[in-house]
């Protein structure tokens, strides 16, 4: 999309806030990170159990629970990101939203479980600031590459994928920009690789300047991948011959790496490095 919306702030901001706060009044479903968190921080809680967690304040861990939970995830962002694409927003307009929403007074639900817990009274200031810093609705990501995507991806994964280049720590620079426009291009949606070499290039181009191109970074991380693998395989071999307890007495370390991911990333990288992408810009 190449075009805006010629809106006052407090209209765009009025907008925005009252679609933040349909999300909130369908509900929040709690994402797997979530729900791994409560599981593993709290012991598997029941529904009344983490009914009682959420109101302990006293509980040091609540707070990191809170912060999750108006944390955004990529399936709440799919929903706004149309919109944010659409609009520009400044850095004061996210006091104006939060504004907006707690003037509501809503009732907030969160589901567990498939079912809904009220958080009525935990709708608090520092819960919207949270939720609406990690939209990052002031910033813009680059509308070449965003008109690539418009042209070139499935209407259905457009607006993912948009949703993970907004959600980039760093600016990409013009080779980057060019280097995912080229794959975009070139690498067709109905390729059931798809969806993981992108991540897997996202990932990648997330980074700061180290003087590096593209190509090398993939041979880079292909080979990690490679001796990580063997590192696993040798430690295997150990293994067979010896016990953990007498390897560690020995100095040797369990590597942390699943060799079936690591596999799968070395395939990845292969098709990406063989599909004739353009590097001569990186």
């Amino acid at each position: 999309m190449w075009y805006f919306f010629n809106m006052n702030s407090q209209k765009i901001c009025k907008l925005l806030a009252e679609k933040i706060i349909r999300i909130f009044e369908n509900g929040l479903p709690l994402s797997s990170r979530v729900t791994n968190y409560i599981n593993s921080t709290f012991s598997n809680p029941s529904i009344p159990e983490l009914k009682n967690i959420l109101f302990d304040h006293d509980n040091c861990e609540t707070d990191s629970l809170y912060e999750l939970i108006f944390f955004p995830d990529e399936s709440i962002q799919v929903q706004l990101e149309d919109f944010l694409e659409t609009h520009d927003f400044a850095e004061s307009d996210q006091e104006k939203i939060k504004a907006l929403i707690l003037a509501e007074n809503l009732r907030l639900f969160i589901i567990f479980q498939e079912e809904a817990i009220d958080l009525n009274s935990e709708l608090s200031d520092s819960g919207i600031s949270n939720f609406i810093s990690h939209l990052k609705i002031t910033k813009r990501p680059d509308q070449t590459l965003l008109h690539i995507i418009d042209t070139s991806v499935h209407a259905k994964l457009r607006s993912l994928i948009k949703v993970r280049l907004r959600n980039m720590r760093f600016t990409l620079c013009e080779k980057k920009v060019l280097f995912l426009s080229s794959f975009f291009q070139k690498i067709h949606v109905s390729d059931r690789d798809f969806n993981d070499m992108t991540d897997l290039l996202l990932q990648l181009v997330d980074a700061p300047e180290n003087g590096q191109d593209i190509y090398q970074a993939l041979c880079y991380k292909r080979d990690a991948y490679i001796q990580s693998f063997k590192a696993a395989e040798k430690f295997e071999r150990v293994m067979r011959k010896s016990n953990m307890e007498t390897l560690m007495l020995q100095g040797f370390k369990a590597p942390y790496i699943d060799k079936k991911e690591a596999v799968f990333n070395i395939r990845l990288i292969e098709k990406i490095i063989e599909s004739n992408l353009d590097y001569s810009f990186t």
